[in-house]
């Protein structure tokens, strides 16, 4: 691609957006092509959840041992455990074990929407009102951006489901809670059941549906499958959130939070530091901080950043 030497900068484009936003770097810079992946708090939401069905899978199998009768507690276990009825206890500690899974996936469904309103945000300016009027609702919060993008991909069949979950987690977890699944999500629940079927592993929307209104505990069919459907949705809105964020700003909020935390943590000349590199080193650390924070870097030639770019880096918390 080629530029003016005094038209050079850094590009940066999102996932499945044709639009690409420059920062400029000044004259002597090199093109870089900069790919967003993912956001912060998507990532941090999958280091949370991205191995949740096979830890509940775990103990679910570790308990249908338990209930043969046969398990003993390791000598170098110092508790307390001689259940009288082994079938029970285990029964009963499959529900609680089915129960909390639920309520942790919901639980960092609400973390990622919370840390996606921090530095860097990328909760868009006329929604964010709306995610702040929510409070401490999840579901609502859910619901300000499922109906913001319900028009992309398949958000609006995850999101059925996921509407399930949080009103199924709030049946199971609070005492006397009689909530109720929306008329919509019914609907698109019982309207695409063979959907739910061939990609949730058989899994029966109408079984689920009337044993929701029973008020019964979920099944592990059940259960992983509302947390595969809040994975997919955190997958689906996070792409959504970054092609209607200004990279040009995200990708100053990301660097200056890698300084600012870097001085709480007591690293305090790290951001005065930059000036004094060279211009080589100065781009690998601009570059490094992108890529650990969803940024992908692909690069043609030699790189430069100058100085009134690294000054920019160094000064952007004071804007």
């Amino acid at each position: 691609m080629g530029v003016d030497a005094h038209l050079q900068s850094i590009f940066i484009m999102p996932l499945k957006c044709e639009k690409w936003v420059r920062i400029p770097f000044g004259p002597q810079t090199r093109d870089m092509r900069v790919k967003v992946v993912h956001s912060k708090a998507q990532k941090l939401f999958k280091k949370q959840i991205g191995q949740a069905n096979h830890f509940l899978i775990t103990i679910l199998v570790g308990l249908t041992e338990v209930s043969k009768g046969t398990v003993q507690k390791p000598g170098t276990m110092n508790v307390m455990w001689n259940p009288q009825d082994p079938r029970a206890s285990s029964l009963r500690s499959m529900r609680y074990a089915l129960n909390s899974s639920l309520a942790w996936a919901v639980d960092n469904l609400d973390g990622y929407i919370q840390m996606c309103r921090r530095k860097p945000c990328i909760i868009p300016k006329d929604i964010m009102s709306k995610i702040d009027e929510a409070d401490r609702s999840v579901y609502e919060k859910f619901c300000v951006l499922s109906e913001r993008y319900k028009d992309n991909g398949d958000l609006i069949l995850y999101g059925a489901l996921v509407s399930l979950a949080i009103q199924w987690r709030n049946v199971t977890t609070h005492s006397n809670a009689d909530n109720e699944l929306d008329k919509e999500s019914q609907k698109i629940l019982l309207d695409n059941s063979d959907w739910y079927k061939n990609n949730f592993k058989h899994l029966d929307v109408d079984i689920a549906l009337k044993r929701f209104r029973r008020h019964s505990n979920p099944s592990l069919k059940e259960v992983a499958s509302m947390i595969k459907a809040i994975s997919r949705f955190v997958e689906e809105i996070d792409v959504c959130l970054i092609n209607d964020v200004d990279l040009g700003n995200y990708a100053l909020d990301v660097i200056d939070l890698n300084y600012t935390s870097n001085e709480v943590s007591g690293k305090q000349d790290q951001r005065n530091l930059l000036p004094t590199m060279k211009p080589e080193r100065q781009l690998s650390k601009i570059k490094m901080i992108l890529e650990n924070n969803g940024f992908i870097v692909t690069q043609d030639g030699g790189l430069e950043i100058d100085e009134d770019i690294v000054k920019k880096v160094v000064k952007y918390h004071e804007r």
